[in-house]
């Protein structure tokens, strides 16, 4: 059975040492050969292979599984491992929620509950039932503050029923102990964000693999040799990221998610975007961030409904800033109970000034110039009239930062 540490995965640790031995062959070969630099012609064949392989990382076509499993297997192989059963999604989530019930029967010792193989292949049954988008009228609505709330909606929760009935159906004995235990572990929800989070933080990318292309290009365009093993396993992760979103693997399972059917990402890979997710799943399931930063769906789609409370309790200074930008200074100010420093006309620039500071001890100096256009700029606490602030930002101009307009 599964290892008894089992967020553990084998594979994880003999990846980091493929990617180190690949990194040391790298500089071996600049050892023996003379290093020189690469040519126009290979530089714009660089661009033209990382053009492909952002085609690869954004593709949004359903996930061949088929492949994917074959790929995997071959992976587990080359560590002189059995292959694996496989279980398959539609996102981390329901990953997590499958993951949960063969912890269960990894975890209780209870007679006559499943087998691994068969677990994975009625899960599997259940999985490709279904459509591959549930639809946006059943995806989960995110309460305002949290980055996603896919561990309760109506989607997830009947999920979780059938997963529950699936397991009580398939065991030969001790069914009530079972029924009870199964249901008790599939909501949970507490201990499913927490595996929610594990496995965000361990997972392989797939598609999202960025180091392939980092390692193929020199080996392929740059005559850079590696040694067979190497090269073997590298091929293999670079077939499996065309064909596949995110997987796990543990010692005799793999679970593999299906590809994001949406993302908005930068061409380096950066989740950034202020009016949608960055990455949506088939169920519902989904990030926000901005400038790389993961925020949640509230800052992003709705950020006019954030409280003061919310922004003032916001620990990510960077984020804080996000959050008073989209909600809009003018208003926070408003709002935040600041007070007015100082104000003044500025008939040089035909401008009205106010120097307000927040309860925090911010200050900003909010300018409306002719064209009723407001801009809010930042300026140090020691600052005490709007001339001063000025001739701060005036002196300081590298520093000045427009951070709202309206």
């Amino acid at each position: 059975m599964i290892a008894k540490d089992r967020n553990n995965c084998h594979v994880v640790r003999k990846l980091v040492g493929i990617i180190l031995e690949l990194v040391v062959a790298v500089f071996v070969y600049q050892g023996w050969f003379k290093v020189r630099e690469i040519t126009e012609a290979e530089k714009a064949k660089m661009r033209e292979y990382r053009r492909e392989w952002l085609k690869i990382g954004l593709f949004p076509e359903e996930t061949d599984w088929g492949k994917s499993e074959e790929i995997i297997g071959e992976i587990y192989k080359a560590q002189g491992k059995d292959v694996p059963v496989f279980v398959h999604s539609r996102s981390p989530i329901e990953s997590t929620i499958y993951r949960h019930a063969c912890w269960f029967c990894w975890d209780e010792d209870i007679d006559g509950l499943p087998p691994l193989k068969e677990l994975s292949k009625i899960f599997k049954a259940h999985h490709h039932a279904g459509p591959r988008d549930i639809g946006e009228e059943n995806y989960p609505k995110i309460t305002p503050g949290e980055q996603f709330s896919a561990y309760d909606n109506t989607h997830h929760d009947q999920l979780r029923l059938d997963i529950a009935a699936m397991v009580t159906e398939s065991a030969t004995k001790s069914k009530k102990k079972i029924k009870d235990g199964i249901n008790a572990r599939m909501f949970d929800k507490e201990k499913q964000r927490e595996s929610c989070s594990c496995l965000l933080s361990n997972a392989f990318w797939g598609q999202h693999e960025w180091w392939i292309p980092y390692y193929l290009f020199p080996e392929q365009y740059l005559e850079v040799k590696y040694e067979e093993k190497e090269s073997t396993m590298l091929h293999l992760w670079a077939r499996l990221a065309k064909v596949c979103g995110w997987w796990s693997g543990y010692d005799d399972i793999a679970f593999i998610m299906d590809r994001p059917k949406k993302q908005n990402l930068t061409e380096d890979f950066i989740g950034d975007c202020d009016h949608d997710a960055v990455i949506e799943y088939g169920d519902g399931f989904r990030f926000y961030m901005i400038d790389g930063r993961r925020v949640d769906e509230q800052l992003v789609m709705r950020p006019e409904t954030q409280t003061i409370k919310q922004i003032n309790n916001e620990q990510d200074q960077d984020v804080r800033s996000m959050r008073i930008e989209r909600f809009g200074w003018p208003r926070y100010l408003k709002e935040c109970g600041a007070t007015t420093v100082d104000s003044r006309k500025n008939d040089v620039e035909n401008q009205m000034e106010t120097l307000m500071r927040t309860p925090t001890g911010d200050q900003r100096l909010l300018v409306t110039c002719p064209t009723k256009r407001m801009f809010a700029l930042g300026v140090p606490p020691n600052v005490r009239t709007c001339e001063e602030a000025q001739k701060w930002l005036a002196g300081e101009a590298a520093n000045a930062n427009v951070i709202a307009r309206t």
